[in-house]
């Protein structure tokens, strides 16, 4: 993008209408301005590994709804029966990074474009707080995968951190 380009998005952006939501996507921020990038919250998308079947996909999805549909004590619960699974660092980094994608796909969604999501997609969340919740689970993912973090420790964060959905949630 030319610099002349990047001054017109920059007005757009210092000022824009009440109804636009903008969502910025480039393969090398160090391209854009400085005054771009500092009016702009940056969430940085690497590729997520995604090569397992579709039928995992979908049990994987109908198993995130279900937990986030849960109360605090019931995702304890879950996590406590599934504990052992988690054992394994690999196993937790690419089950999280599983759930990051459907974090992300709700937060494409909420901005209002259309998805092909296996189920209906969840309006109980304003984008900013699907936003939040992107990005801390993908601290808790980093810190296991990098950093050596206690991976009980991460994944009971961010179940707690997550919202509460009630019974008449829209993640059905």
């Amino acid at each position: 993008m030319t610099v002349e380009a990047q001054n017109s998005l920059l007005k757009l952006i210092e000022e824009p209408p009440s109804y636009l939501q903008i969502i910025l996507t480039v393969n090398n921020p160090k391209n854009l301005l400085d005054t771009i990038l500092s009016r702009c919250i940056v969430i940085r998308a690497e590729k997520i590994k995604a090569d397992f079947p579709s039928s995992d996909f979908d049990d994987a999805f109908k198993e995130f709804i279900e937990v986030i549909n849960m109360s605090i004590g019931e995702r304890f619960d879950w996590f406590s029966s599934n504990q052992m699974k988690f054992k394994d660092r690999s196993f937790a980094v690419e089950f999280l990074s599983r759930w990051e994608l459907f974090l992300r796909h709700f937060l494409v969604a909420s901005v209002g474009v259309s998805y092909a999501l296996p189920l209906d997609f969840p309006k109980k969340l304003s984008t900013k707080e699907w936003q939040e919740n992107l990005v801390y689970l993908k601290e808790v993912i980093e810190k296991i995968r990098v950093n050596n973090a206690n991976i009980s420790m991460g994944i009971e964060s961010f179940l707690i951190n997550l919202p509460v959905f009630s019974e008449t949630s829209d993640l059905k």
